[in-house]
């Protein structure tokens, strides 16, 4: 069974030009939309390693409608959001 997480649209129209959009290749030639790119990501990205981006992981669970059953700790335990999207799983989570 897949379990399939939503993510904004806005992200999803991203990452599909980033990666596969039919657009691909023209933009990521642009070198000021590259540039763009990077630096929004990483200002976007960086402020989840930090402590207080913890304070977002229940709206995260929330939204997304995460089983945290599955997750080997509770969502107390993740210190940044990067700690928590990167989470261990109980070992009989997902069996393949």
């Amino acid at each position: 069974e897949w379990v399939v997480e939503k993510i904004p649209h806005y992200l999803k129209a991203a990452m599909s030009l980033m990666y596969g959009g039919p657009h691909r290749c023209a933009l990521l030639e642009m070198v000021h939309a590259e540039r763009l790119l990077r630096k929004v990501t990483c200002k976007h990205t960086a402020r989840f390693h930090e402590p207080e981006s913890a304070e977002d992981i229940p709206g995260f669970v929330e939204y997304h409608e995460l089983n945290m059953d599955e997750a080997l700790h509770p969502v107390s335990h993740f210190n940044t959001f990067n700690d928590f999207f990167s989470r261990r799983l109980k070992p009989d989570a997902r069996p393949i």
